[in-house]
């Protein structure tokens, strides 16, 4: 048989890949996808806080230097909690997720073998 150019890959739907996920696993993946966009914004947000911080240096302002820094200090140890926490938060979630599937996705091939008579041999 030849194959077209023209044939097209056929389309899977969207709710077959979480066939096996329940709705805590639904969940679980939409509180990772948060946790994901909160992390993809702390990095654009340290660069507005640093851009700040510098027009706030080279600027003559009513503050001292040193309660400057010390307040930028502080954005940027929360910026960076925020990033490690909802970092860990996305990857943590979204791997607890996939055992919790290829568990079940194991436990019915297991089933499967078991019904068949010759699964010995």
């Amino acid at each position: 048989k030849k194959e077209n150019k023209d044939d097209k890959p056929v389309m899977v739907p969207f709710g077959v890949y979480y066939r096996y996920a329940t709705k805590l696993d639904i969940l679980l993946i939409c509180i990772s996808a948060f946790a994901a966009a909160v992390k993809g914004f702390a990095w654009p947000s340290i660069m507005i806080v640093f851009g700040n911080m510098i027009n706030d240096l080279l600027l003559p302002g009513t503050k001292s230097y040193r309660e400057l820094m010390a307040w930028f200090a502080y954005v940027y140890i929360a910026l960076g909690a925020v990033n490690i926490l909802a970092g860990y938060l996305s990857t943590t979630l979204m791997l607890l997720t996939a055992e919790r599937q290829s568990h079940k996705i194991r436990l019915e091939f297991f089933r499967a073998i078991m019904r068949q008579e010759n699964w010995l041999v």
